[in-house]
């Protein structure tokens, strides 16, 4: 590329750059959006912020596009440098057909808007600019390379930019963006920014007929704003146009009246359209989506929203802004709007002061610092919310220092902090390291440390004694104490927090722990391995939780919640499996659900051929999957269903088959209901139990009344027990 046509390129680009503002600043933003709830002192100083309003929009945003064209089309202009070149008359002809092709996009539109001429043009920022006097930009792109690519993607970008904001909606529904956090980004950016060159059109429309809306009539108990919207034909056509279609584009009339009477302007809405596009999204960008329908939050000092309502606003405000990787004006926008709303809700209004007459905080403002405070995670709300709030109630809710000296940027600070992911450290501190550890058993020697250590606790229970055991040493210090017949211990190895429900203020006290409780199996003995991993620890609130796992040949069978506390560690709200001769399930229907709940657990076996599935489930689904696979006379389900260990002859498969006739009835056809008792330990180390079933003798008169099926319990489950 000659220098020439280069230095053409930079003095293009210099012009369109100076025309975009340098600084972007939400204060004034806001004070914009105040600004236009108020009516104007005069019709025609209203007109002239209106016709401002638009030509902000055609200037401001067209010349961004004009750098995305001029820059997109240079780095184009060095690709494809070898293609084959285009002929001067061919390129004439393509271009003369993306001309009318664009007038026929801009012309669907237009009428699709109802919009007349010069207001469409208002919302097309290509052609006003003349973008598409594509045969000019040539001797500034060059015509070398791939001309006809460049130009089409000119073309494809400007018809883009004039689809109505309901054809984005219709696009995004082929398309969801679910798990697209940058494109739900960009969405939204495009999306709202459409709009509001549309407001701002029909806002200049609704001026232009402002003594026509003055002078309808309507029933003073109606909404005029409502009534004027559902109008037929009462209107000039220009204005008529706009009422009939502005709602399919999710933007309805709207009427504020204050000392200078009714001003009437276009606002979006959440109308079915816009809660279509909620699910279409990533959940994490809803703030910028919410912000559309519920801006401004604050009018004239005052929150436009009641208080619950706004700390609500503000919470899903918190989540975006602290789960989104972004820095666009969007989002500048969004941290004003949350720090303004926070420092009303703090500070009170001129009309809902904080303090009451007694100088106590008002009940209101009470429960919504609470709620802003309450939580366990470290959010930039808790973390400038939570001293107050102690304070205050400390003092009866009447002075806290923090509260006084806390500045306007507080909020702002505390989420600078929390996107450098320190927001936690500040608040509880540094997080300590925790080691992997894993422990193949059986092992003798941790056995024997185990014993040590339950022997040194026992004598006072004291808590220091348990500092520097690992997670592991609690579980196995847990589940030997259960071993022992020792509810005493296992209860003071439990975090207090499991003891004390604080909404109701009930406490779970040592007696009536031990009253309750009931052995429970050992679970070392049935596993191999006893693991923990550092990397499983998170915070809630001041507290650390981490998970201890026990494992068979590599699968974990069962896991165990523990608390980390001022570098002990303690048992979680966990409970360990019941004997097997504790279980009992009372008589209970067989209906559709059993039904649907047996065939789900048949699949998952026969389909994977392994009866894993069956640990942990009760009697009575191994039960229901143990007949329905007799219902589809499958031979390998059953047997694998029957129990075979010690003091049980092994039963053989080609003598089932030879017993067991084919297609039985279906299981919730045979029996009405099915109730189980488990049964103490036999001699041989066995843990039985008893089916009892009910027979549908109406439909089966052959079968007795009850069937009493026995069962075994084994490690990987219960299993039905060989009966020749």
């Amino acid at each position: 590329m000659d220098n020439d046509r280069f230095e053409k390129r930079m003095e293009l680009l210099k012009k369109s750059y100076e025309r975009v503002p340098s600084t972007f600043d939400p204060n004034t933003v806001l004070q914009k959006l105040e600004a236009e709830t108020k009516r104007p002192e005069s019709p025609t100083g209203r007109r002239k912020k209106i016709n401002q309003q638009v030509v902000v929009w055609v200037v401001g945003i067209a010349s961004i596009l004009i750098i995305s064209l001029i820059g997109g089309l240079y780095v184009a202009d060095q690709k494809n440098t070898d293609e084959e070149p285009v002929s001067s008359e061919e390129l004439d002809q393509f271009i003369e057909k993306l001309k009318k092709d664009y007038e026929a996009e801009r012309e669907k539109r237009r009428v699709l808007l109802k919009l007349e001429k010069q207001d469409f043009d208002n919302f097309d920022l290509y052609s006003p600019l003349s973008i598409l006097n594509l045969d000019s930009y040539l001797s500034t792109v060059g015509q070398d390379g791939n001309p006809e690519g460049r130009l089409m993607e000119v073309y494809n970008r400007a018809v883009e930019n004039i689809k109505t904001p309901s054809e984005m909606v219709e696009d995004l529904k082929s398309a969801p963006l679910t798990e697209d956090e940058q494109g739900s980004l960009e969405f939204i950016n495009t999306y709202k920014e459409k709009v509001e060159r549309l407001t701002a059109i029909y806002d200049g429309i609704l001026e232009d007929h402002d003594e026509v809306l003055q002078a309808y009539e309507v029933d003073p108990s109606l909404d005029k704003a409502y009534m004027i919207g559902m109008s037929k034909g009462a209107f000039p056509k220009r204005l008529q146009n706009i009422l009939d279609t502005m709602k399919e584009q999710s933007i309805h009339l709207q009427s504020d009246v204050d000392s200078y009477g009714e001003q009437f302007f276009a606002k979006y809405y959440s109308s079915k359209t816009h809660e279509q596009i909620v699910p279409l999204l990533h959940p994490d960008t809803m703030g910028y989506l919410d912000m559309m329908t519920e801006a401004p939050y604050i009018v004239a000092g005052e929150l436009v929203y009641p208080l619950e309502e706004s700390v609500d606003m503000l919470r899903g405000m918190e989540h975006t802004l602290t789960s989104v990787e972004d820095d666009s004006a969007l989002t500048q926008l969004l941290e004003t709007y949350f720090v303004s709303m926070f420092n009303t809700i703090l500070r009170g209004t001129v009309k809902t002061p904080v303090f009451d007459e007694q100088g106590k905080v008002k009940q209101e403002y009470k429960e919504a610092w609470e709620n802003m405070a309450s939580g366990y995670d470290a959010t930039p709300l808790r973390y400038v919310m939570k001293p107050i709030v102690e304070e205050m109630e400390a003092s009866g809710w009447t002075a806290s220092e923090t509260w006084n000296r806390i500045g306007y940027d507080a909020l702002k600070d505390a989420l600078v902090v929390q996107r450098a992911g320190q927001l936690d450290m500040y608040m509880y501190g540094e997080q300590p390291v925790f080691q992997d550890e894993a422990i193949q058993l059986p092992d003798s020697a941790f056995d024997q440390n185990i014993e040590a250590l339950y022997d040194s606790f026992k004598k006072q229970y004291d808590l220091a004694v348990l500092k520097g055991c690992s997670p592991i040493d609690i579980v196995a210090l847990y589940n030997l104490a259960n071993e022992k017949n020792d509810p005493e211990m296992m209860y003071h190895l439990h975090h207090e927090n499991v003891w004390k429900y604080s909404e109701s203020g009930y406490e779970t006290s040592l007696d009536q722990y031990k009253s309750s409780w009931q052995k429970a199996l050992s679970l070392l003995p049935v596993n191999d391995e006893i693991s923990f991993s550092g990397d499983s620890v998170f915070r809630n609130n001041t507290l650390l939780y981490g998970t201890v796992n026990l494992s068979r040949q590599g699968n974990v069978r069962y896991a165990l919640n523990v608390i980390h506390e001022n570098e002990i560690w303690y048992i979680g709200d966990v409970s360990l499996p019941q004997l097997p001769s504790n279980v009992e399930q009372p008589l209970t229907e067989i209906n559709e659900e059993t039904m649907k709940n047996a065939i789900g657990l048949y699949n998952q076996i026969s389909a994977e051929k392994n009866v894993d599935a069956l640990i942990g489930q009760e009697p009575l689904a191994v039960v229901a999957v143990y007949y329905y696979a007799g219902f589809r006379n499958d031979i390998e389900t059953l047997y694998e269903l029957y129990y075979k260990g010690p003091g049980d002859d092994l039963v053989k498969k080609e003598e089932l088959i030879k017993i067991l006739e084919p297609a039985w009835p279906r299981f919730n056809e045979l029996f009405t209901s099915i109730s189980f008792k488990g049964l103490d330990q036999d001699k041989e180390g066995n843990w039985p139990g008893v089916a009892t079933l009910h027979v549908n003798t109406e439909q089966f008169p052959e079968y007795e009344e009850t069937v009493e099926l026995r069962m075994i319990w084994m490690e990987d489950g219960w299993r039905v027990k060989y009966e020749p």
